[in-house]
């Protein structure tokens, strides 16, 4: 007959044998939270607009003339560090509020040409689409367009 003492010993052997497997079963389907950017950066021929996770724009309006500039952007971490954003899954989206004043065409997941048609004031709307998952991972934001 065994002891106490060793009863509770192989008890408690056995409780963290078994714990851990059962937590590795876990079916929950929830995965680890993606890190999402911060902030995106625009640049527009040689102005830099910034668009937070919140909506924030600084640095805008942008300020465009008639005639066409190219369009970057890039995504930043909550530490201000460039991310690597995968193309073949994301692109960023630009839609115009009025295309009789600007104009956007895609030239890669993440550059275009933006180009003044007439003079005025409009928005432009951005996001980080993720192609998988058919949503936004970041945005759809407003950014002040004024072409002079």
């Amino acid at each position: 007959m065994l002891s106490s003492l060793r009863r509770r010993s192989l008890r408690a052997a056995f409780l963290f044998a078994i714990v851990p497997a059962i937590a590795a079963c876990d079916d929950d389907p929830i995965e680890p939270e993606e890190d999402l950017p911060a902030e995106m950066r625009l640049t527009v021929g040689s102005q830099t607009v910034t668009v937070t996770d919140a909506g924030a724009v600084m640095g805008g309006p942008i300020a465009l003339g008639v005639g066409a500039a190219t369009l970057t952007a890039v995504f930043l971490d909550a530490d201000g560090q460039i991310m690597n954003i995968p193309s073949d899954e994301l692109e960023l989206r630009v839609v115009p509020a009025n295309s009789s004043i600007v104009t956007f065409i895609r030239s890669s997941a993440f550059a275009g040409t933006l180009t003044g048609i007439a003079t005025g004031s409009t928005s432009i709307s951005v996001s980080l689409y993720h192609f998988e998952e058919e949503h936004n991972d970041f945005g759809e934001f407003p950014v002040p367009v004024t072409v002079q």
